[in-house]
């Protein structure tokens, strides 16, 4: 039986991570919205709420999910990849690129999108297994 390294199970537990994560997004209501309840001459009534993710944003929610998913998967991949001592260095080198890659579009997503914030576990996984990786 092969045995893993440290980065490599931190990688796919970021991995494993994001899953459940997207989940919780889109089962409870997480994300605040403005609802307004009445709109009539000038004088408006609305009220603070929380939606799921499919009732704020129904036609970009799946790449809200998925999006941190492929990206965590990629790093997993990449670091399973980079542990390979067939092959050359330069290989490995460009493995090692992509698991550094990886992270920085996290930090990206995670900055950039509303949801970002419930991904952070994810994205100090992935940091995590790069910096051990080296």
């Amino acid at each position: 039986m092969k045995s893993f390294s440290i980065s490599t199970i931190f990688a796919g537990a970021a991995h494993l991570l994001s899953i459940p994560t997207g989940l919780i997004l889109l089962i409870f209501p997480v994300v605040p919205a403005t609802e307004i309840i009445s709109n009539s001459q000038g004088f408006t009534q609305s009220i603070q709420s929380y939606q799921t993710i499919l009732e704020s944003n129904f036609s970009l929610s799946l790449p809200i999910i998925v999006f941190p998913w492929i990206i965590s998967g990629v790093c997993l991949i990449s670091n399973l990849m980079a542990t390979q001592k067939s092959s050359n260095n330069a290989i490995r080198f460009r493995w090692k690129l992509y698991t550094w890659g990886t992270v920085l579009l996290m930090g990206t997503y995670m900055f950039l999108s509303p949801t970002g914030l419930y991904y952070v576990p994810v994205g100090l996984l992935l940091l995590l297994s790069v910096i051990i990786k080296k």
